[in-house]
């Protein structure tokens, strides 16, 4: 299985203003993911279980000024086949090595998480013989387990903060 996604969602972790006065964020739900795993199908049964491990980001890069969220989420969906080549699948996922970094205007920043714990409900429609079409939502949220900065007069982010992850996405799965 290969999974390639579109996300959208979570609180804001940093942000910066171009030179044009337009805004750019870096959301704890955005922006990309992308998965290798593998598909378990139950016989005969309508039923399925997926695992598998993805990589996760949101990014965004100026001229000098740049900001990431990187974080590795490990998951495991259950699927129900219904009719109609529909699936609908609930499960959790576990993010591992959360990680935001920026560098505005010459300050550098790095925030840690804790690893943490989400759920996933998905419904999918099958389009090939290999491939389907997903709507999915997530719902978890990141602890600040360690900040630094290279700024002496920047307002550090606590630790302990939380910031909700959760989001929504579209993707195309693969499978064979």
């Amino acid at each position: 299985m290969v999974r390639a996604g579109i996300t959208a969602g979570g609180d804001t972790i940093t942000g910066y203003t171009m030179s044009n006065s337009m805004e750019r964020e870096i959301t704890a739900g955005g922006l990309e993911q992308y998965g290798l795993g593998t598909r378990f199908q139950f016989g005969d049964l309508p039923l399925s279980l997926e695992l598998g491990i993805n990589y996760q980001f949101d990014h965004d890069y100026n001229e000098n000024d740049k900001a990431s969220f990187r974080r590795f989420p490990l998951e495991g969906i259950v699927y129900i086949n219904l009719p109609g080549n529909f699936r609908i699948g609930g499960g959790a996922r576990h993010v591992y090595s959360a990680t935001a970094t920026s560098t505005i205007s010459g300050t550098s920043e790095r925030i840690g998480f804790h690893n943490t714990r989400g759920s996933i409900v998905e419904i999918g429609y099958h389009v090939a013989p290999y491939g389907w079409v997903a709507l999915r939502y997530v719902r978890e949220d990141y602890l600040v387990e360690s900040y630094s900065t290279t700024s002496t007069t920047a307002q550090p982010v606590p630790i302990g903060t939380i910031y909700d992850g959760s989001h929504i996405g579209v993707f195309l799965v693969f499978e064979n």
